[in-house]
């Protein structure tokens, strides 16, 4: 990782070196993400996309999404958002606003303004396509949501669904994304964000989430966000 900078209302992170994900994961934020030099090759909601230099892809509150192969990077650019009630194009192909991107990386590195998240915002938002819930889907992802930190079998999750577990599993990671498993595991991740910015230690954020232990938690972390729950705790803060 070369630089990153965090503050209320967007992070950035700058990378030499990119490891690949194991599993699809996602994110309660939106997630900018572009390339200096080289190729990569995401699972991005079900399409590969292929991110190169003059793109800039884009994965939604939510959106599943995993890094399949990449060749000679140089500088992945990515800033994640505090913004959920707006949904983006996955892809944008303009030269003009990757320069824009990049030159926006490079003012707040120098802490100077610019309106480029607010400006690209506005251009890209696309109305949402009202889907219409399960209502027994609903119910246990608020219920695993408020219950984080325990470990519910998949059995207890399907009998609260009114489900049997194999259509339940995947009716679930039809609505989501991910198995229900593997929700719990990426909402828990997400979560310990906040909580390094609070200055816990892992020790206590692994029992607090309900990981296994310190080393699960370490490697979840860092499958999702690519640097270790110590290098983003001792991230420059800027408000």
């Amino acid at each position: 990782m070369i630089d990153c900078i965090k503050t209320d209302f967007y992070e950035l992170n700058i990378f030499n070196n990119v490891e690949r994900n194991c599993k699809l994961h996602s994110h309660n934020c939106i997630c900018i993400g572009a390339l200096k030099k080289g190729e990569m090759i995401f699972l991005h909601d079900g399409e590969e996309m292929i991110l190169s230099p003059n793109k800039i892809i884009v994965f939604n509150v939510g959106q599943p999404h995993k890094l399949k192969r990449y060749k000679d990077i140089s500088q992945y650019h990515i800033i994640h958002i505090n913004i959920e009630n707006i949904l983006l194009p996955k892809i944008v192909e303009d030269s003009s606003v990757y320069e824009d991107f990049m030159n926006f990386c490079k003012k707040i590195l120098k802490n100077e303004k610019s309106d480029f998240i607010e400006h690209f915002l506005q251009t890209y938002k696309i109305d949402k396509k009202i889907k219409i819930p399960n209502k027994n889907l609903e119910n246990i992802k608020k219920f695993l949501d408020e219950n984080i930190d325990k470990n519910i079998s998949l059995e207890e999750m399907a009998k609260k669904a009114n489900l049997n577990q194999s259509y339940f599993s995947r009716s679930f990671k039809k609505q989501y994304g991910l198995s229900p498993n593997n929700y719990v595991l990426n909402e828990r991740v997400n979560r310990s964000k906040k909580l390094l910015q609070e200055g816990f230690d892992i020790s206590q954020i692994a029992l607090e989430l309900g990981f296994y232990d310190q080393a699960h938690f370490y490697k979840a972390f860092k499958k999702l966000f690519l640097i270790t729950p110590n290098d983003y705790k001792n991230i420059k803060y800027n408000r």
